[in-house]
C-alpha cells in the first residue's frame, strides 16, 4: 500500500470509529440514560472516542491485511442500564446501534460502487476504504465476546438466569477478555470472520 492509500485508509477507519460510538451514545440518550452525554461521549469529536491500543490494531490489520480488513476496537461508552424502561431490549438496542450505523454506511456507499457511479473515478479510493472499514468495524463488533457489540446483545438477550452467568464469566476475566479475544480471532477468524468481511465486500466492491 502506498503512503497516501495509508493516510486515507486511516482515515476512514477513523471516521467509521466515531459513527459507531455516537451511535451507542445517541441511542442510549434517546433510551433515556444521559450517562454518556455527561461524561462527554455524546459528540462528533473523535478523540474522545479513541481508544489507544485498539486503534492500533485498526490500522495494523488494515495495512497487513492490504486494506481489505479491518480488527480493533474504540473506547466503551458508558451506559447505566438503570436508567432504561425495558433493560434487556434497550441494552440490546444500544449495543447494536453502532454496528448497525456503520452496516448502514457501508451498504449506503456500496450502491455507487454497485451502479458503477464512482467505478473508474478518483472518488472510488475513497470510497472503498469506508466501506471496508465500516463493514471490518461492523462485523469484528458482532463477536460474541466481551467487551464487543455482540457480547452485549446476546447477554441482553440471554434472560435473567443467562444474563447472570454470563457477567460472572465476563467479570472472571477481566483484563484478559481483549487478550483472549485477540487469539480466537488469529485462530479462528479465518473460519468466520474473514469469510463473512469477504462475502460483503465482494457485493458491495464488486469481487
Amino acid at each position: 500500500m502506498s503512503p497516501v492509500q495509508i493516510v486515507i485508509g486511516v482515515a476512514c477507519i477513523a471516521f467509521a470509529l466515531l459513527i459507531h460510538e455516537f451511535a451507542h451514545a445517541w441511542m442510549a440518550y434517546k433510551l433515556g440514560d444521559p450517562t454518556a452525554k455527561y461524561e462527554g461521549r455524546l459528540t462528533l469529536n473523535p478523540v474522545v472516542h479513541f481508544e489507544p491500543f485498539g486503534f492500533i490494531c485498526l490500522v495494523a490489520t488494515y495495512i497487513s491485511s492490504g486494506g481489505t480488513l479491518i480488527m480493533g476496537w474504540a473506547k466503551p461508552v458508558p451506559i447505566d442500564c438503570d436508567n432504561f424502561k425495558n433493560r434487556a431490549l434497550d441494552t440490546a438496542l444500544v449495543a447494536a446501534a453502532g454496528p448497525f450505523i456503520n452496516l448502514i454506511v457501508a451498504f449506503g456507499l456500496g450502491l455507487t460502487t454497485i451502479t458503477g457511479m464512482v467505478t473508474n473515478t478518483p472518488l472510488y479510493w475513497i470510497i472503498r476504504p469506508l466501506i471496508v472499514a465500516n463493514v471490518g468495524f461492523a462485523l469484528f463488533n458482532l463477536i460474541p465476546w466481551p467487551p464487543l457489540d455482540g457480547w452485549k446483545i446476546a447477554t441482553s438477550v440471554a434472560g435473567d438466569a443467562g444474563s447472570r452467568k454470563m457477567l460472572e464469566f465476563e467479570n472472571k476475566l477481566g483484563i484478559y477478555s481483549l487478550l483472549v479475544l485477540l487469539v480466537i480471532v488469529y485462530f479462528l477468524g479465518k473460519y468466520f470472520l474473514y469469510p463473512a468481511n469477504r462475502a460483503v465486500l465482494s457485493v458491495l466492491l464488486g469481487g
